[in-house]
């Protein structure tokens, strides 16, 4: 885990910034990927590649679903923002988070995702013991990730 708000960060979370932002603990993607609790994730998408992205988008968050352990997982399009896409699951338990992240269902998007986003990626995870930690990345970190 990457460490309370109100102590030192522990050991697990090796990111060199460990930033506190506005409540949460900044972690790398890898170190985020070892945390238990619910994500929450905001993809901004390149205006010119929305329609592409959502059809994968579909893909992944059907088969996510069906995961063992998937509480519920939504995808959603912002209101304000129409070329952003945001993504939450929530999961029995940490297993099934570690589960989902060891399958392909989201393999194909994440492989894509240099050619689709225009932005930063923000992952916000959150466990009922720890405060959030929250993962900022490019879109080339996420496909390295799944290498």
């Amino acid at each position: 885990m990457c460490g309370r708000a109100t102590g030192a960060p522990r050991d697990a979370c090796q990111a060199e910034s460990r930033t506190l932002v506005r409540g949460t603990v900044e972690c790398s993607l890898t170190d985020l990927r070892s945390r238990d609790g619910s994500v929450y994730t905001s993809i901004p998408l390149d205006p010119d590649r929305v329609g592409d992205a959502l059809a994968i988008v579909d893909e992944v968050a059907a088969a996510s679903r069906e995961n063992a352990g998937t509480v519920r997982y939504h995808a959603s399009r912002d209101v304000l923002d129409p070329s952003a896409v945001r993504l939450f699951e929530q999961d029995e338990a940490g297993a099934a988070t570690r589960a989902h992240l060891e399958t392909d269902d989201d393999r194909p998007f994440v492989e894509r995702l240099p050619d689709l986003v225009d932005g930063t990626i923000e992952t916000v995870q959150m466990a009922l013991d720890e405060p959030p930690a929250t993962a900022r990345f490019d879109a080339e970190e996420a496909a390295e990730s799944v290498e």
